[in-house]
């Protein structure tokens, strides 16, 4: 289904929202996002939901002190805390 492929490049409020629509985001990040890995960088959100299933993913790429960060959310559990996967 190509609605399920789709990119959007915004600024974000929260690094880690509550919903998000299926499919593909990319958002950019700064000293005013809440819930970020880091001062400045890019998000691409990873997203599926169906009823009361939700299934997300968040992979960080952050522009200052390097790194790789991910996190994620099931259903209604808290999104998990920022795991630096990659140092720069």
């Amino acid at each position: 289904n190509s609605n399920l492929l789709r990119t959007v490049t915004a600024e974000i409020e929260d690094a880690l929202p509550d919903d998000l629509p299926n499919g593909l985001k990319i958002a950019y990040y700064n000293t005013d996002t809440k819930n970020s890995p880091s001062n400045y960088g890019v998000i691409l959100y990873l997203s599926y939901s169906t009823g009361t299933n939700k299934w997300f993913t968040a992979i960080a790429c952050t522009t200052n002190n390097g790194g790789i960060y991910i996190s994620s959310k099931t259903n209604e559990e808290p999104w998990s805390k920022w795991v630096k996967l990659l140092f720069s």
